[in-house]
């Protein structure tokens, strides 16, 4: 691995497998992904370089799309998707949304910076499974964006990853978990996602506390860096992750059609 803060495309990859969806088509060097329509990620076609046919390619991730009666999307990104293609998208009628940053750190560089984040408000732990208390808190916070039918298919689908996993809870003195976070091994890669804290907890020190579980239980999962993804509009999210050593590596966004209806 290269010293961190710089573009790492092979995290485009890492993060379909780290939520990982039920159906994968590879379309020349793109994977066309669909899991019920369950989130962004595991429900569009992922841009990796060119394709010999920009124009075919396209038309197979829409038509990939038109077989499961959902609207297309296509997963762009700054360091793996070449420009031909977004002009393409764009051409087509498609318009970015989601705009998001990959974020990244070396655990030593994590671990130092953690060893100042002691805080006795907090106890965490850390669980190779999903337990019913972390959900329901990750549930609480994010459910509000999902529908009833996407609370089965993330806890038993996209929280199931092939490869190990760590999930994290921050505890309150009373006991109660206040924020959670998961760490997905992928090579020598950790993936932090569904780091969430209960809005009564936000600004005490919660997320810090599960940051600074997931760097200790890196080692365990034998990774030497860890990548988290963002929105570009979550500033508050931004300034946490900046501020504990994560540096922007690159963006990437969902192209998606102004008006389009499945074909029939």
């Amino acid at each position: 691995m290269s010293a961190y803060g710089v573009v790492y495309p092979e995290l485009d990859l890492a993060m379909s497998r780290v939520w990982p969806a039920s159906t994968v088509r590879a379309i020349g060097p793109w994977l066309a992904r669909f899991n019920g329509g369950v989130t962004r990620r595991a429900n569009s076609v992922l841009c990796l370089g060119t394709p010999d046919d920009i124009v075919g390619a396209c038309a197979a991730g829409e038509r990939f799309f038109d077989e499961r009666g959902a609207r297309p999307r296509f997963m762009v990104s700054d360091a793996s998707t070449p420009d031909p293609v977004v002009r393409h998208l764009v051409e087509a009628g498609y318009q970015p949304d989601a705009d998001s940053w990959i974020l990244t750190a070396s655990v030593d560089r994590l671990r130092q910076a953690a060893s100042g984040w002691s805080d006795e408000r907090w106890a965490t732990e850390s669980s190779p499974g999903i337990g019913d208390e972390w959900f329901e808190t990750y549930w609480s916070v994010e459910g509000g964006r999902h529908s009833d039918r996407a609370r089965r298919i993330i806890r038993t689908e996209l929280l199931r990853p092939a490869t190990p996993a760590a999930f994290i809870a921050a505890r309150d003195l009373d006991g109660t978990v206040q924020a959670t976070a998961e760490l997905v091994a992928d090579g020598e890669w950790g993936c932090g996602q569904c780091l969430v804290t209960l809005p009564s907890a936000r600004r005490s020190g919660a997320a810090r506390a599960a940051l600074g579980a997931m760097v200790a239980v890196a080692g365990e999962l034998g990774v030497r860096g860890v990548f988290v993804a963002v929105m570009a509009d979550n500033s508050a999210s931004l300034g946490l992750c900046e501020s504990v050593g994560f540096e922007k590596s690159h963006r990437y966004r969902y192209y998606e059609p102004l008006a389009r209806t499945p074909a029939t």
